[in-house]
Formats: structure tokens, sequence, C-alpha cells
């Protein structure tokens, strides 16, 4: 591999030309008018039609010397840093980029058009930007998820048993998952429409079927990886033997909670997995996903998986697991609420770091009763639940306070 770009079709909202001496590429996004390349040296660079600089637009990427992913939105852009954190430029009416405070221990990235989404290693999806047909609602009390796309409005979660959640704008049917959709391996989002990627390198496909969109060229088989435009689907396909979907390198865990390494593969089935843990076979691990719980530091360490079937076995790469011992870090996202009366109200918030922990939710300084988890729901808003309300955490290594999130129930009554 080279490290060059290649990149065609209309080079007016999707640049073709791509930018002078680049070189050294291992990872593209595109966004709308505008490309992004990410370099083997950790820096970020991007060119618009004809090849033109993004110098001086607002797509212009900040100077980084240590991101290790990218994603692209209509006009804004992600990125994960080595330390696992998020940065994020560009247009930000929708407030696409104001990263939640808190959000740490970020494994992939996804930007929908005015939207963006994380997954972090414990397996929690966090949504800021626009939100007006429920496209940043992610699921409220889940934290099992290994992969997350976004379409132009609606957003996908695949979770560790190989089923799919789907959220935001409906109009197309580009979240009506197919109960077929099972044991799926990979997800992609376009703009309008859904795909899913089988285990055994089947497709399913569900949402928009303009464009000839649900018409897949005959002869399509192996599939190891799937992608998503405005109106088309991309698929690349292998020669049957295991491909692997995810390319971690390291994952942090908190002491005493739950992390899942992931060794999902595409190629023909059956396929089996034996995983290791510094070169040797763990037994009884052999299933895609490795759940690791209770973390200590006997359980850090490097970890790898052998996928093997009838066209060949493959080995990942290491996976290093490192163990941290870390006051909570909270999350509570969501912002200030104005309710109608009467509406159902979740308000969420995402605690990291070590367990035991304990959490508390308070309003206007005085502990709600019942309310010791993250997730605080009210089913039927009343004026009584005006107030500003904190999440506290608190474990062996501190207490954490989260942001405010100020509920002010509107004089709408709601109903249906």
């Amino acid at each position: 591999m080279d490290g060059t770009v290649v990149a065609w079709g209309s080079d007016n909202v999707g640049p073709t030309s791509v930018a002078a001496g680049l070189n050294d590429v291992i990872a593209v996004s595109a966004g709308y008018g505008f490309t992004l390349a990410l370099r083997a040296n950790g820096s970020v660079t991007g060119w618009l039609a004809g090849g033109a600089p993004l110098t001086n637009t607002v797509v212009n990427p900040p100077e980084l010397t240590n991101a290790i992913a990218i994603a692209a939105g209509a006009i804004h852009g992600l990125a994960i840093r080595a330390d696992r954190t998020v940065v994020a430029w560009g247009a930000n009416d929708r407030g696409q980029i104001n990263i939640p405070t808190g959000l740490v221990n970020v494994v992939a990235i996804a930007a929908g058009f005015e939207h963006s989404v994380a997954l972090t290693g414990e397996g929690s999806v966090v949504v800021w930007g626009r939100n007006d047909y429920g496209q940043a609602n992610a699921p409220i009390a889940l934290n099992d998820f290994v992969a997350i796309a976004a379409g132009y409005f609606h957003t996908l979660g695949l979770r560790r048993d190989g089923s799919v959640l789907a959220w935001g704008r409906n109009l197309e049917g580009q979240i009506n998952v197919p109960p077929s959709a099972l044991k799926l391996t990979a997800i992609a989002a376009g703009g309008y429409h859904s795909m899913g990627l089988r285990r055994d390198g089947k497709l399913h496909l569900w949402g928009s079927t303009s464009d000839g969109l649900t018409n897949v060229p005959p002869g399509i088989t192996n599939v190891i990886a799937i992608a998503g435009g405005t109106y088309h689907r991309l698929t690349l396909s292998g020669n049957g033997s295991p491909v692997f979907q995810n390319s971690s390198t390291t994952q942090v865990g908190y002491s005493g909670s739950t992390i899942a390494l992931d060794g999902r593969t595409a190629g023909n089935t059956p396929i089996s997995y034996q995983w290791q843990f510094e070169g040797h076979d763990i037994f009884g691990a052999t299933s895609p996903i490795l759940t690791l719980t209770n973390l200590t530091d006997a359980l850090a360490g490097d970890y790898s998986v052998v996928a093997s079937n009838a066209f060949g076995q493959v080995a990942s790469r290491n996976v290093a697991v490192a163990v941290e011992g870390a006051a909570p870090l909270l999350l509570a996202s969501g912002g200030d609420a104005y309710p109608p009366l009467g509406s159902r109200l979740p308000l969420r918030g995402i605690a990291q770091g070590s367990l035991p922990m304990k959490l508390q939710w308070f309003r206007d300084g005085i502990a709600v009763t019942n309310a010791t988890n993250g997730n605080l729901v009210f089913p039927a808003v009343n004026a009584a639940d005006a107030g500003t309300y904190t999440l506290v955490a608190s474990n062996s290594f501190g207490t954490t306070t989260s942001a405010e999130i100020r509920v002010m129930p509107s004089g709408y009554v709601a109903w249906g």
C-alpha cells in the first residue's frame, strides 16, 4: 500500500481532483463539497473541488499530529486523537461541533449531515448536533454497541449480538430495520438509506428505493466492507477468507468495569474464533466478541484473535488493553429541555470510571428520590418537575458532578 488517494465522480459536490503531493494516507472521508484524509503521521488534510486546499474555509482541519480516525459531515469534520478524545471543526449552526463535556475514551466516530456521533469504549453511543428528527436521541439504557453509522438525518448502532438499532428521520424507511437483519458484522448509512453486512457476506438493505439503490449488481459475493453515499451504495468483495472489521490496536478500561474486544469478521461461514492473551489461547473464548468483566491489572496486556474458515486462517493485530483507576467521568447529554406538559422526558447521564460507582440525581441541590442510575425519565412532565438537574457520581477515586441541565416545561400540553 503506497498511501495515495484516487477519487472519481462529480467534482462539484464531491471533490475528485485529489490535492497535490498527498501520500502516506491511511483513511479518507467525504463530506459535502470537501474531502478529508488522515495521514500516517496523525495529521489531517483535505481539499475542495479541483484539488484546492481547505485553507481559509470553515472546514479547514486544525493542526493535528495525533489523529487516529476521521469523519466528514456536510460542512464539519471530526477526528479522534490518540488519547481517545474528540476534536471537531467547521459549521456549528446546529451544534454539531459542540462536543459534550466529559466525552472521553472514544473508539469510533461518525458524522451525519449536521449531527455527530461517538462510540465509547464501554459501548455507549453519544450524539450531538441537529435533532429535529430525533437523530440525536441515542438509546438511553444500552451500552453494548460495537459500531455506529450516520446518514443525513438518521443514526445506526450495531450491538454486540449483531442486531441493529436505528433512530431519526424515517421518510424513506431508513430506520425500519428488517427483522431478518441479525448477526451483522458491519453497518453503513447513506443519505436516506441503510445497509447491514452479515457475517457470511450477505447484504441487508433498507430505506430509499430510488435511483437503483435496491438493484444489487449480479455476482456480488463474499462482501467484506460496505459504505453508503447520498444515493448510492458501495461494497468491497474478498476471496472468502475472514477479514476483520475493526482495526483498533488499543483499548482502555477502568478498574472494575466491563469492556468488549471486537473481533468481528466477514467471510465465508462457518468461521471459528480463538482469542489469545499474551500469545496463549484463552480457554472458551471462541466468539467474535471477547467480553472482559471486573477489570483488574491482571487483565491488562495484549489480546488477539485468530479467525478460521475453509478459505484460510487470519490473525488480528494485537489490541493492547490498559486498565486504569479513575474518578468518575460524567457526560450529561441533551442540554436544557423545554418539554410540553404531559410529555415524556428522558435525562441521560453517561458515567465512566472505576467501579463500583454510586450515582444520584439532584434537582435544585436536593436528591431526587429513587434516582440512582444514569438515566432519569419523566413519563409525563408536570410543572413541579421544573428545575436544574445534576448527576453526581462517586467511587473510591473521587466524586464528580455533571453539567447542569435546566428543565423548563412549556405551557403546551401533549397527548396521543
